[in-house]
């Protein structure tokens, strides 16, 4: 009785911890991921993390979304594996508004791994490419779809993986040759993480795990493009339509316009007798055309 009543006690405050949990995570902070100013990030990309089983553990996710955000300056956020339809439909309607056109990044712990697969489906079907997953002892992945250009699964096998509950798999992708496919098998060798320090319950906050995903992280991202230059604003780089503009307001007004001259270290106000001489230099040039 004892036993059955503390089991009891356990799950209930799990589903209220699950349901705080989704209460306090909302859309708004996908919204950070949107938009961004860029002169505060450096990677070119962004990381959705996400956590497994009611939310509540899996609290490496968290930590991890906040490394890529602080340590590698990409835009990362991290939220419940019950939300991955909200992600979803977060990612294809940012896209189709064209308010998201960097690299995506989805990286997943035991169900949320599994979901995570879940939102490169949906984002598949959307026709939304995905630049890499990486999943943390997936307990029952579906495959991986074509849009996912690479995934890197690191897993720990246990005695009892029959059981489709706090295991870790392999993965497989639908068409090998679309995605790249990487198992990490912790106990094999070769893996460069200590396999007896970890297990389903804190794979997502080991500290050679989470510095292995950070640099895939680091390794697929690149730095943030330069912002596009429309062709007004190239065209006036060049042929300096600033001064043509105040050239021809000078002449055919005679106002005193006093043009702003490019220079190659930054810009000066030329004086009135300057405007002066600039504009019969100007008319004459024309005349000997």
């Amino acid at each position: 009785m004892f036993w059955s009543r503390n089991f009891f006690a356990f799950i209930v405050v799990m589903l209220l911890a699950s349901c705080m949990d989704l209460v306090s995570m909302n859309t708004q902070v996908l919204h950070k991921t949107a938009n961004i100013d860029s002169s505060k990030y450096k990677l070119h990309g962004r990381v959705y993390t996400m956590r497994g089983f009611l939310g509540v553990f899996s609290r490496g996710m968290d930590s991890l979304a906040k490394r890529a955000d602080e340590e590698l300056g990409v835009p990362s956020v991290s939220v419940p594996h019950s939300r991955n339809h909200d992600l979803s439909r977060f990612i294809i309607s940012q896209r189709q508004q064209n308010h998201l056109d960097a690299p995506i990044v989805l990286v997943g712990h035991s169900l949320g791994a599994d979901d995570e697969i879940t939102v490169a489906r949906s984002l598949h079907t959307a026709g939304v490419p995905v630049e890499l997953l990486i999943t943390l002892d997936p307990v029952n992945p579906a495959k991986i779809p074509s849009n996912v250009k690479r995934v890197v699964n690191i897993y720990k096998p246990h005695a009892f993986d029959a059981l489709p509950i706090m295991r870790g798999v392999p993965v497989a992708a639908d068409d090998p040759q679309m995605t790249i496919v990487e198992n990490i098998n912790l106990n094999m060798p070769g893996a460069n993480i200590d396999a007896n320090t970890v297990n389903h319950f804190n794979i997502d906050a080991h500290p050679d795990v989470q510095n292995r995903v950070i640099k895939e992280i680091q390794n697929t991202l690149g730095p943030i493009p330069p912002a596009k230059v429309t062709f007004m604003q190239w065209l006036g780089k060049v042929f300096h339509v600033d001064f043509v503009i105040a050239s021809l307001r000078r002449t055919w007004t005679h106002e005193p316009v006093i043009a702003t001259v490019s220079q190659g270290r930054g810009s000066e106000q030329s004086s009135s007798s300057d405007n002066e001489q600039h504009r019969k230099n100007w008319i004459a040039s024309l005349r000997s055309q």
